[in-house]
Formats: structure tokens, C-alpha cells, sequence
């Protein structure tokens, strides 16, 4: 193919495959990894097109040569139905049409393209007129379609979530410690200590094999408190100690406007605190979790043990519930969770599951209002429960999907 003469000169430019290595390294850094993952995907069809429909090879096609028709028939071979995945090499790539596309699917493509051609584009590895640039994108727009979403589509299926639980539960590999290397003056100087050098390595092993414990413990609470308590993420960092009420397995959280309400846990879900909340305070220890609080005036023995055991109850019951167990957080104080971690903790879990799907902290609130309302059909207790303040908003997840309406209709006038 003849190169186009607004084209940057190819020997200026990389080939496709080391160009869509360094856009996914640069939007790694503001995007979570399911953006990122559904852009290669998108990057990976797109190179699959160029090579069985145009007869191209990608690993050898300079990105200055990259044309706005090939986005736009990738696109429509996509949505078409054409194969997704390279065929076995023996029986070469299949030209059968397969089942159409979704809408939301083909959306996913276009802006995964779309944003490729645009970044490469700031790189000055493709110049293109702008109006080849808007001819492409309402190309692109016609394609796409209008997605119609509902709330439905933000809650997750009920095996996703078993399965960010399984993975949740699963033992962490702890690192193992590397071998000391050997202490030599020319390295430390005359004063070396091996032996306390070997100690210290030995003592952040130690640390770490406690903190991979902890924040195994601590996100399988999270995740199923997540699961039954319909509460929001701020709700959630938001509690400490305190809030919890034993004797009704339930939690004060403060919502939206400063109101307060009572979430309600889930037998697994409050097990699964109080296992968490119990190796704390066992693999922190007592001393070193709690500030130490001042010795009163000198008193009898049992009095000042009373104060003391009454002063260290008020620490733990001012604790988060839900703390930070990274190296920064340290050992010697309880810090808060914040939901920003929450969130990177449910990417890195996706990633880990090998899922393909986005899963927020909120969709696990889509989830518990959908499941109250289809299991009671109670609307003002589902309001409730959710401390929303307007019923308007909590009518949106009495939305039921088109198997259930069907099911209802045969139910009441048979099959």
C-alpha cells in the first residue's frame, strides 16, 4: 500500500504492535486495569482485522500508515459478527458470520479504537487532516449506535461476585525472604554485623507474612459487608469499633446529609469481621495498636487497673473498622481504610480472577437493592436500607430483567 503524503515517514515512526505496547503503558497510569485490559482487547481484534481481512502484517506496518477506513471496517466487521479470536493455524481464518454483536460490545471497540488513533496522533506518529479525523469519528458514531442502559446492566451477576469471593479466600503467596548476601567491608564498612543484619531481614519477613494475613482477613469482611449491607463505600471507611451492635449483628452508619442508619450483616459477613478484627488485635498486639494512655495519680493497684483496662476498651471501640495494612500504614497506630484502596483492591481482584468485567464498590449496592427488592418486593424497606431519602431513586432497581417478567406473566396465566 502506497504511503499517504501527510503520513509521518515510517522510519520516523514505530510499528503497530510496539505502538499499541507504549499507548496501553501510558494510559495505565489514569485508568484502572479493566480500561487498560479492554483496550487491548480492542487493540488486539483491530490487528486481527488488518492481517485476515485487508491481508496486512501487523508487525510490520509503520503506524504512520494507519488509515480511518481500516477503524471504521474493523468496526463494522465486529459488529457484523466476524470472528474474535484467530482461528487454528491448519484451518486458517474463518470468514463465517457469526452472531451479531452486542451494541455495548461494539461501543467498546470504538472508543478503544478511537482513543488509539487520537493518541497516536498527539505522538506525531500519525498526522491525518482533521476532517479525515471527524469523517472517521461520525463513521464511528453511526456504528456505535444508541446503548440503552439500565441500572441492570451495573449489577452484577451472582457468580462474579462467588467468584471475587473465591479468589478473596484464597491463601496469598507470602514472599519468601531472599538470602543474605554476604557482609563485606568493602559494601558496610569495617563495623559490619552480619548476624544483625540477617535478624532484620528476618523481622521484615515476619512483617510482611503479618500483613499478607491481615489484608486477606480484612478484604474477605470487606467484600462480604460489601455484599450484604447495601451500605456505600463512605459508609463503609466510615465506621469504627463502636458501630457495631453484637447483639443484633448490625452497624450505625452515617449516609448522605448526616443521617444515621443501621446496616445489617449476613452470618458469613459478621464471622468474617470478627475473624478479621480478632487477628488485628492478636497480630498487631495490644501495645503496640493502642496510644498508650498516661498513669493517673498514684492509686491503689486494682484502681489503676481498671483505668488502665477501661482507657485501652475506649482506644478499640475509637478504632476503623476497616484498617490499612500496607508497609506505610506501620504498626504502632490503626489507620482508616480509604475508599480509594476499596476500589484499586476490587481491580486488582478482577484482574487476579481473570475476569471481564468492571466491578465498583457501588455495583455491590446495585446488586443488594435488586436482590431485596425481588426477594420481599418491599419498596419502603428496601429505601430504607439503602438510606435514600427520595423513594423515586429506590424505584430504579425494581426493574426486573425480561426472563423474570416472563416468568411472572407465565405464573399467573400459564404456559
Amino acid at each position: 500500500m502506497e504511503n499517504p503524503t501527510n503520513a509521518v515517514p515510517p522510519e520516523s515512526s514505530p510499528v503497530l504492535p510496539q505502538a499499541v505496547t507504549a499507548f496501553l503503558a501510558d494510559i495505565a497510569a489514569g485508568h484502572s486495569p479493566a480500561t487498560v485490559k479492554t483496550y487491548r482487547v480492542s487493540l488486539s481484534r483491530f490487528q486481527l482485522y488488518l492481517e485476515s481481512q485487508l491481508g496486512l502484517n501487523p508487525a510490520a506496518l509503520p503506524v504512520s500508515h494507519l488509515q480511518p477506513d481500516w477503524a471504521v471496517g474493523c468496526v463494522r466487521w465486529i459488529a457484523a459478527g466476524q470472528p474474535l479470536a484467530p482461528a487454528q493455524p491448519e484451518a486458517g481464518v474463518s470468514t463465517r458470520p457469526g452472531p451479531r454483536t452486542p451494541k455495548a460490545t461494539v461501543a467498546t471497540y470504538v472508543a478503544g479504537l478511537s482513543r488509539f488513533y487520537k493518541w497516536c496522533a498527539m505522538e506525531r506518529w500519525l498526522a491525518l487532516p482533521a476532517d479525515d479525523f471527524e469523517r472517521m469519528a461520525a463513521r464511528l458514531k453511526d456504528l456505535r449506535g444508541k446503548v440503552q442502559r439500565t441500572i441492570l446492566d451495573k449489577v452484577p451477576p451472582d457468580d462474579i461476585l462467588d467468584a471475587l469471593l473465591a479468589e478473596v479466600r484464597r491463601l496469598p503467596e507470602i514472599p519468601a525472604p531472599s538470602p543474605a548476601e554476604p557482609v563485606t567491608p568493602e559494601k558496610t564498612g569495617p563495623a559490619a554485623n552480619p548476624s544483625r543484619f540477617r535478624g532484620s531481614q528476618r523481622k521484615m519477613a515476619e512483617s510482611d507474612a503479618r500483613r499478607y494475613q491481615l489484608l486477606r482477613l480484612r478484604n474477605v469482611a470487606l467484600l462480604e459487608t460489601l455484599r450484604c449491607t447495601g451500605a456505600r463505600v463512605s459508609e463503609i471507611t466510615g465506621l469504627n469499633r463502636a458501630d457495631l451492635d453484637a447483639t443484633n449483628r448490625r452497624a450505625r452508619v452515617v449516609g448522605k446529609g448526616a443521617k444515621e442508619r443501621w446496616v445489617y450483616f449476613s452470618p458469613a459477613a459478621w464471622e468474617a469481621v470478627q475473624l478479621y478484627l480478632r487477628s488485628r488485635s492478636r497480630l498487631m498486639g495490644e501495645a503496640a495498636a493502642l496510644k498508650a494512655v498516661p498513669d493517673s495519680p498514684p492509686a491503689s493497684p486494682a484502681r489503676k487497673a481498671g483505668s488502665r483496662a477501661r482507657s485501652l476498651a475506649a482506644d478499640l471501640a475509637g478504632q476503623p473498622l476497616f484498617a490499612r495494612h500496607d508497609r506505610g500504614a506501620g504498626w504502632k497506630e490503626v489507620k482508616p481504610l480509604l475508599p480509594h484502596a476499596i476500589e484499586t483492591m476490587l481491580w486488582e481482584l478482577v484482574e487476579q480472577a481473570g475476569l471481564e468485567v468492571k466491578i465498583t464498590p457501588h455495583r455491590f449496592r446495585h446488586w443488594f437493592a435488586t436482590r431485596m427488592l425481588a426477594a420481599t418486593g418491599d419498596l419502603a424497606t428496601t429505601q430504607d436500607l439503602l438510606g435514600h431519602a427520595n423513594p423515586a431513586t429506590t424505584r430504579i432497581y425494581a426493574q426486573v430483567s425480561e426472563s423474570n417478567k416472563q416468568k411472572a406473566h407465565q405464573e399467573v396465566f400459564g404456559k
